[in-house]
């Protein structure tokens, strides 16, 4: 991102944002700034976060998981990729808009990940749909919602979320 934002500013040096920039961005001491020097000109990809727990769970709905993390604060153990970083923050700001107090455990991969729930090791994580949906399909795992402005077309009988209303 330094390197990008030393470059003229002639049209030939483009920079690929991550969530990792966004996070960046609000570190006080960043030398470039995502938002205050650069200019967005596409967006290349869109992603469904989506919250998934074992398909064998007793929990069969979003307001099931709810109810039981409200009622077990801190026993509900929801994985992602990234302590500190974007997948942290997404599962964290889940349970806080919805009431729960969870606890965020830290993988190495989206495959460990899916391993541990199907394993019963923890019971579920906020993830991308595109490479969780065969496990949902297969039953393995099952979505409990969608975090988008609509319904997935893949998952028409699933919950949508408007950014955690």
């Amino acid at each position: 991102m330094l390197h990008v934002a030393q470059q003229p500013a002639d049209g030939y040096s483009v920079l690929a944002v991550t969530t990792s920039h966004l996070i960046d961005a609000v570190r006080p001491k960043t030398r470039a700034h995502i938002i205050k020097d650069f200019d967005p000109i596409m967006r290349i990809q869109w992603d469904t976060t989506t919250v998934f727990i074992s398909g064998e769970s007793k929990m069969k709905t979003l307001k099931d998981l709810i109810d039981y993390g409200k009622k077990n604060p801190r026993f509900l153990k929801f994985a992602g990729t990234s302590p500190g970083g974007w997948s942290e923050i997404q599962t964290m700001a889940f349970f806080k808009k919805v009431g729960v107090e969870a606890t965020f455990v830290p993988f190495e991969s989206g495959a460990e990940i899916k391993a541990a729930i199907i394993g019963g090791h923890i019971h579920g994580a906020l993830e991308e749909l595109a490479e969780t949906l065969p496990f949902v399909q297969s039953g393995k795992l099952r979505a409990l919602a969608v975090i988008m402005e609509k319904r997935h077309p893949a998952l028409p009988d699933v919950l949508r979320l408007r950014s955690w209303d």
